[in-house]
């Protein structure tokens, strides 16, 4: 595998690893995983695809921003609308360490809080562009030493 197979492979597995998790084994996240759908009033395919990618299928979908915003706030990635920087920095830094690589905190931690100042218009608008700038941000560079 070459070099930006393996980086990307990594910021799956990183970022997206507890979601896997939950899926497998965590009964509780997939609850409170349930009700959100419920709450949205998500069609199981659409469900499906956000529990997999936690991304929309729709951008312009208010459910779906909302249900990506509901899900990272299940999962503790983000609290009050807002990407929680030490839950991400936590998780990241366990997941790395698992595949032998040392997370640099400090890029990590300034690209989460750019990310966080993004806003947007409509209901789980802001919520959604700050968890897409961090997931595209991380596909393009990850923040090890």
């Amino acid at each position: 595998m070459d070099l930006p197979c393996t980086i990307s492979f990594l910021l799956i597995t990183v970022v997206c690893s507890s979601f896997v998790i939950a899926q497998e084994r965590g009964e509780e996240f997939m609850v409170k995983a349930k009700e959100c759908q419920k709450k949205f009033e998500i069609s199981d395919e659409i469900y499906q695809y956000v529990l997999k990618t936690m991304q929309t299928m729709d951008e312009n979908n208010a459910s779906q921003r909302c249900l990506v915003e509901c899900l990272l706030t299940a999962e503790g990635f983000m609290n009050n609308e807002k990407l929680d920087t030490e839950k991400i920095v936590e998780q990241t830094k366990k997941e790395s360490e698992k595949v032998g690589l040392k997370l640099n905190e400090n890029t990590l931690r300034t690209t989460i809080n750019d990310c966080k100042k993004l806003g947007g218009e409509g209901k789980c608008s802001a919520s959604y562009n700050s968890w897409k700038c961090f997931f595209i941000m991380m596909m393009k560079s990850l923040p090890y030493a």
